[in-house]
């Protein structure tokens, strides 16, 4: 007798790994492959079994073997997400493929004992904790002038999804380039990426002939930025500000009667918000903290 590590119905007769393989019963049980190495997960998608073993993830599919499936050292724990994503977790880490383990990425830096997944979140265990990890994520779009253009791609995104981004400008400004945290990302209008963590990223537009209008406001000054709560505005007495949230609602207004205003929003959640001045076209991105 061994001891069982892990066990699969594959309808007809189960499969077991042990710390010396795998082995099959029907009326008797009988060895299946994997000489002499330890069998930790066992799982099946699609009629094609995954074995997570001391040394690496292997793949039997319609009875030509067992076969190594990338070089991932000891894995103790398989999960799929989708259709072609597989993770796989061990003692060096948990790692994803995207193409049905034709390629690999390690994705966590973290020792596991198991994981498993829902349509949110990937779950990985090891003897003392148990981690989460988002399998959706917020991708956020803003033009960085109020009324320079229209933006599209908000919304809420699988992992691995494609994300299109979209920037059209109004008459008389022109686009110059997506942005995020300040770099520069891609200078295509039409900007498409797969969604791998939440983003928040910026259309730029600019006025067509390059040089800002007569009612522009030359600079928007804010401090602390990011704030707990309160912030100062500088050069703008006589306007009014204006707050949006990511969802381009204005949820704040007050107006500029001192040239060092203090703007309270202790209110606020903690978040990312976009200030700019009624009738001006510069914004700027407030985070509150």
């Amino acid at each position: 007798s061994l001891p069982i590590y892990s066990l699969l119905d594959k309808g007809a007769t189960i499969l077991a790994g042990t710390p010396h393989g795998a082995y099959e019963f029907d009326t008797n049980w009988y060895y299946a492959g994997l000489f002499d190495i330890g069998v930790g997960s066992l799982v099946s998608k699609n009629k094609v079994i995954y074995a997570g073993t001391h040394n690496g993830l292997f793949v039997y599919v319609d009875n030509n073997g067992w076969n190594p499936l990338g070089s991932l050292g000891s894995i103790n724990a398989i999960s799929f997400f989708k259709d072609s994503i597989i993770f796989a977790g061990g003692d060096n880490g948990v790692f994803v493929s995207l193409d049905n383990g034709a390629s690999w990425t390690k994705t966590l830096n973290i020792s596991v004992q198991t994981l498993i997944n829902d349509s949110n979140y990937l779950f990985a265990g090891d003897y003392n904790s148990i981690n989460r990890f988002q399998l959706k994520d917020t991708i956020t779009i803003l033009p960085n002038l109020l009324f320079g253009g229209e933006v599209s791609g908000t919304g809420i995104y699988y992992f691995n999804d494609k994300c299109l981004t979209k920037a059209i400008p109004s008459s008389g400004y022109s686009f110059t380039c997506w942005t995020e945290n300040g770099d520069t990302v891609s200078t295509d209008a039409n900007y498409i990426f797969t969604v791998d963590a939440s983003r928040c990223l910026f259309a730029n537009f600019s006025l067509g002939s390059g040089m800002n209008d007569s009612n522009s406001l030359t600079k928007l000054t804010i401090y602390p930025n990011p704030t707990k709560g309160c912030f100062y505005i500088k050069n703008a007495k006589g306007k009014k500000i204006l707050i949006f949230n990511l969802l381009g609602e204005n949820i704040f207004s007050q107006q500029i009667n001192n040239d060092n205003e203090k703007i309270d929003v202790t209110s606020f959640s903690k978040g990312i918000y976009i200030c700019t001045l009624e009738n001006e076209n510069k914004s700027t991105k407030l985070v509150v903290y």
